[in-house]
């Protein structure tokens, strides 16, 4: 998603719903969740938090990727698919092919993908273009050469040491949100590595002045050190900090998504609805900040608890 289209939230969701409240009713059944480890921390402390209010409903999580995620939404096998990139034409158009109607989807939270070095780098900032020269084979955004050293980068510090580019794996949501935004679908580099989470990334950064990756903002700790990250050549290099995920300055921020199948003019399960209704709480979206991501702006929170009862 670009930073334009930040600020429309939920465009193609169908948005969500009241607010959780004390007076919610006894429900029983089962949540089952696949997708987005982006969304992990999150998911699970809503789970923990709804289960006390609804001790007979059982919350189950896979954080496998949001491309597992797709799968599960199609072959019916999740109630709820996080996501932190939106369903491709490909997987839509299953979805519909098996259902005959669009999945329904809604906005939970907002996020970014940080740029992180280990915290004794001395790289501060960082373009997109760059990132593209780093990370791609085909610099199909930047047709520029290929950069193998930080010393080639303009914040580099002259740190001859040649960058190991490292990020998540093809079922994550956000490797196919790095590669439309940093890469324009190029080809990574034969020298990327793919890890399969995001702790993993951060892990393998920290321990290694030469890796550069990326991980969601709610895997950014005092570890690893997010880089400024800067749209072009001239353009200010922005951190990825909640004013500026809010605000749709930093160049990677992104929308959170949840999608579900919900039938034209039917109801979800009460049980599923009345999880999305708590990650849309302001006790659940205190929850989304203190898992490192950014809560929606009160508007459009209050937009999506009414629409689902529209």
């Amino acid at each position: 998603m670009r930073r334009r289209e930040l600020l429309r939230f939920g465009v193609g969701c169908a948005l969500l719903a009241p607010a959780w409240g004390s007076s919610s009713p006894s429900l029983k059944g089962t949540v089952r969740i696949v997708g987005s480890d982006s969304l992990s921390s999150a998911l699970a402390a809503w789970g923990a938090n709804y289960r006390r209010q609804q001790p007979q409903v059982d919350v189950e999580i896979q954080s496998t990727g949001s491309a597992t995620g797709a799968i599960a939404l199609i072959q019916g096998t999740a109630d709820l698919s996080p996501m932190s990139r939106a369903l491709d034409a490909l997987e839509m158009a299953a979805f519909e092919r098996r259902f005959g109607y669009r999945p329904g989807c809604v906005s939970v939270a907002l996020d970014a993908l940080g740029v992180v070095t280990a915290v004794a780098n001395p790289l501060q900032r960082i373009s997109l273009l760059e990132l593209d020269q780093v990370f791609s084979s085909t610099r199909k955004c930047s047709f520029l050469p290929r950069i193998e050293r930080f010393s080639e980068l303009a914040d580099g510090h002259g740190l001859d040491l040649r960058i190991r580019p490292l990020g998540r794996s093809a079922s994550s949501g956000s490797y196919g949100y790095f590669r439309q935004s940093v890469l324009c679908n190029g080809r990574f580099s034969e020298h990327y590595r793919a890890l399969p989470g995001a702790a993993a990334v951060a892990y393998a950064v920290a321990r290694s002045t030469s890796a550069l990756g990326y991980v969601g903002a709610g895997f950014l700790s005092s570890q690893i050190k997010a880089i400024s990250v800067s749209a072009g050549p001239i353009a200010a290099a922005v951190a990825p900090n909640e004013a500026n995920i809010l605000s749709g300055r930093y160049p990677l921020s992104r929308e959170l998504k949840v999608y579900f199948n919900r039938a034209p003019a039917q109801a979800l399960k009460p049980e599923v609805q009345a999880f999305l209704s708590f990650a849309l709480s302001d006790q659940g979206q205190l929850i989304a900040r203190q898992g490192g991501l950014v809560p929606l702006p009160r508007a459009a929170l209050l937009k999506m608890r009414a629409t689902i009862g529209a």
